[in-house]
């Protein structure tokens, strides 16, 4: 799969779009992702919180970011969906 995806990123990069068919995304798969929040509940206290809470946040906002891409290789280009996931980014 690596061979396959390494041939794969620079024709996706001249498209302009992002690599996501590339060797990273074969290395991920065979990290071990068996993990428990137990940890931040036990010390911080932390809750996750509900699903109808999350889909009210995530929803309007998908609709919303779905709705102003054009053309079918800008619905593939990554755009950020929320103002705090754009200030991460340039930090």
């Amino acid at each position: 799969m690596g061979a396959t995806m390494a041939l794969l990123e620079p024709i996706e990069r001249r498209l302009g779009l992002p690599a996501f068919l590339c060797r990273d995304a074969v290395n991920v798969t065979r990290v071990h992702l068996s993990y428990s929040a137990a940890k931040a509940r036990r010390e911080l206290g932390w809750q996750h919180p509900g699903i109808e809470e999350m889909c009210k946040a995530i929803v309007p906002a998908e609709l919303a970011l779905m709705a102003s891409r054009t053309g079918r290789l800008n619905k593939l280009r990554h755009q950020a969906v929320s103002e705090s996931m754009t200030a991460t980014k340039n930090r």
